[in-house]
């Protein structure tokens, strides 16, 4: 059995309730894992750290933030068979399809390291001869982030990658049916270097923790990402 914790802060935590449910192996129907079952008291701690992480991270240049997207993809690799061997046992992909799913992320999150040093600013004409408007691209804030079960990981580098290397910090919400896989490639990310509260991963329902992270009013609707 394992025994999944909730990613708020930088810390591993439970649910504030206690809560938790058993992941089930489909192929059958054996329990493989515990985890904790959040609230919207949960999402709203997770949104309170990611708010007060994001201006240090927003500072970051981005040569630095790629960096550490280069660390996590790194750190990902070196967790392959680990993380593959959750997904496999929460999903029932095959094991050698999960590690392909694995890679998969950890090479979007190569990807965006780089992208996101080309994140340039443009110079627009204006109907003046004498002045042109220049477009600065800054990040904007928490990124709430709410994913599939069908490629849990896949989907959450998809997403998150692009949001870090932008500046944005991130709360994340895998699927119920599979979130041990994404939780240990967030954990993976959060310990390349990330300052605390950049990455949060919070369990729970949509119902409850989905909802949060779509109504809460620091979060637009343009910056829910599903």
């Amino acid at each position: 059995m394992y025994y999944l914790k909730m990613l708020i802060d930088g810390q591993r935590v439970d649910a504030i309730t206690g809560n938790i449910a058993i992941i089930h192996n489909p192929a059958n129907q054996e329990p493989v894992a515990e985890v904790p079952v959040g609230r919207r008291e949960d999402a709203r701690l997770a949104l309170s750290a990611a708010e007060r992480a994001f201006s240090k991270w927003a500072e970051t240049t981005s040569q630095r933030r790629g960096e550490i997207l280069h660390e996590g993809a790194g750190q990902v690799r070196q967790r392959v068979e680990e993380i593959a061997r959750l997904l496999t046992l929460e999903q029932g992909k095959p094991l050698k399809q999960a590690k392909r799913e694995v890679l998969s992320s950890a090479n979007a999150l190569d990807y965006y390291a780089e992208e996101g040093k080309r994140n340039f600013g443009e110079w627009d004409p204006t109907e003046s001869r004498q002045t042109r408007s220049l477009v600065i691209k800054q990040p904007i804030g928490v990124a709430a982030i709410i994913t599939p079960w069908n490629y849990p990981v896949d989907l959450l580098a998809w997403k998150m990658g692009p949001a870090l290397a932008a500046g944005c910090t991130v709360v994340a919400k895998p699927s119920s049916k599979a979130p041990l896989a994404a939780t240990a490639f967030a954990q993976a990310v959060n310990d390349a270097g990330t300052p605390a509260g950049v990455v949060n991963v919070v369990h729970g329902s949509g119902r409850e923790v989905g909802a949060e992270l779509v109504e809460n009013p620091n979060i637009p609707q343009d910056r829910v990402h599903r």
